[in-house]
């Protein structure tokens, strides 16, 4: 039998790159979402001028008195040839003027739990190096800052700038921070732990002291000088806006191609964190005639984050079969991780009252046509 022969070489370590083996490397990005392919929450909140604002699930936009007011929104301009359809748009409509001193503008993009954050080694010698990239553009020219701020018994952040160089224009940013010797992370697993934070504009609060860019500090300090290098503070003209997409974050020290998940893999991951319903039923059974609750088997989609906060938005229903009842709940109870058990309706008015003769029977909790009519439960960071 004839041997056959191979020839094998060395690949050189000059060879081996980033870029040349991003696409074999898989969950390596830590953001959820960051191509803003979800958007449970609708696609555009309008008159903005307080805080935790969502359109794009995981990407939460706040400002405060005398900030402006702003439209937030998913928008389909994005950088051609990367492979996006949607980016996160930030509009002003009405400009501030930042006189209030403790006002901020800023959004938070897809906060970390504390059990995520255990990979960092953070408080350690062995802190890992984290880098930041993502696609934007504004309407202007100017520096923006980028922090990673720790949020369990170390409060300390890290502050980067970064400028656009012409106005709209998509440009990637690409930040590397170092770990963080000086954090521990002490709290629940599912509590806050890290969080990447973009600062747009501020009061005096956040303008003064001396900046330090790379620098891990506490964060009762840090943030006096958060916007000291920012120049034109966004929000103080309405021609202002500013657009964001590709956000990743990953361990080490150089940047890699966007990884793009898949929508049902996205959508996955957002349902941790919220989830919305609408166009169902669930079934329940009251159990007596002057009782103003209806027991119920509501369980969630997937397991949630925490026991989440839940909202009645629109026409949400009691009925049964062939009789008629008006009674509306307002309260959701009963609520852990995995689902609902009760849901609740004034005792009295025009969608109150007990059920009367028709107690002690089944009935149905019925949620109208989303997005108008819905359920939302909420258990984000």
């Amino acid at each position: 039998m004839a041997l056959i022969k191979l020839n094998t070489r060395s690949i050189p370590d000059a060879a081996v790159t980033p870029a040349k083996v991003s696409q074999n490397l898989g969950r390596r990005n830590m953001i959820i979402n960051g191509a803003m392919q979800i958007a449970q929450y609708g696609t555009s909140v309008t008159g903005i001028t307080s805080g935790n604002n969502l359109t794009a699930d995981r990407f939460s936009f706040s400002t405060g008195s005398n900030g402006g007011t702003y439209t937030l929104s998913t928008s389909t301009t994005v950088p051609s040839g990367e492979g996006f359809k949607r980016s996160l748009k930030l509009d002003c409509t009405t400009a501030g003027n930042y006189s209030t001193a403790g006002t901020a503008t800023m959004l938070r993009c897809s906060p970390f739990e504390i059990q995520d954050c255990a990979r960092l080694a953070y408080g350690t010698s062995s802190a890992k190096k984290l880098t930041v990239s993502f696609w934007t553009r504004a309407s202007y020219t100017g520096t923006f800052t980028a922090l990673l701020v720790t949020h369990d018994s170390a409060q300390r952040n890290i502050i980067k700038t970064f400028t656009i160089s012409s106005a709209n224009t998509w440009q990637k940013v690409v930040l590397t921070y170092d770990g963080d010797t000086g954090s521990t992370f002490t709290g629940a697993d599912i509590n806050l732990g890290l969080s990447l934070d973009i600062w747009f504009g501020g009061g005096t609060d956040y303008t003064g002291g001396s900046q330090t860019d790379g620098v891990w500090r506490a964060r009762s300090t840090h943030n006096t000088s958060v916007l000291q290098g920012n120049g034109t503070l966004f929000g103080t003209n309405t021609s202002h806006d500013f657009y964001i997409t590709g956000v990743q974050v990953e361990i080490g020290d150089a940047a890699t191609d966007f990884e793009h998940r898949s929508y049902g893999e996205e959508l996955d991951l957002c349902e941790r964190y919220f989830q919305t319903y609408s166009n169902r039923n669930w079934q329940g059974t009251n159990e007596h005639a002057v009782n103003y609750s209806l027991y119920l088997d509501g369980v969630f989609t997937k397991k949630m984050r925490a026991a989440p906060a839940a909202s009645i938005v629109g026409l949400v229903t009691i009925g049964r079969p062939q009789v008629s009842v008006s009674q509306r709940p307002n309260v959701i109870d009963g609520i852990s991780n995995t689902g609902f058990r009760v849901c609740r309706w004034p005792s009295s008015g025009t969608y109150g009252g007990s059920l009367g003769s028709h107690g002690d029977a089944y009935y149905r909790m019925s949620v109208g046509t989303g997005p108008t009519n819905r359920i939302d439960f909420s258990a984000e960071l």
